[in-house]
């Protein structure tokens, strides 16, 4: 992912934060708008691709926002088809 944007001049921040109750804090004004970098002249940083495991949340952030879909496309994520699951449409697979 990192050669892929820097060779297109994209500019973007990965963000990490634990699983204990002040990261998910950190984690919720994150997703209620943005994050300012660390230096003032750094600005305001946007999660466009949010996911968590079972050890945090994580988020890749740009400079501005974008929807989800087309963060994934911009970053060479395949987006899959939505289709029903065979355990929903036919009951457990044996």
């Amino acid at each position: 992912m990192s050669a892929r944007l820097e060779h297109a001049g994209v500019e973007y921040i990965r963000v990490a934060y634990g699983n204990d109750e002040e990261s998910f804090a950190k984690a919720e004004v994150l997703l209620s708008g943005s994050i300012v970098g660390e230096s003032p002249e750094d600005g305001k940083w946007y999660p466009v691709i949010p996911w968590v495991r079972d050890d945090g949340f994580y988020a890749v952030c740009l400079r501005k926002k974008m929807p989800y879909r087309d963060a994934c496309r911009l970053f060479g994520f395949d987006i899959p088809t939505g289709k029903p699951s065979r355990m929903l449409k036919n009951g457990p697979q044996q």
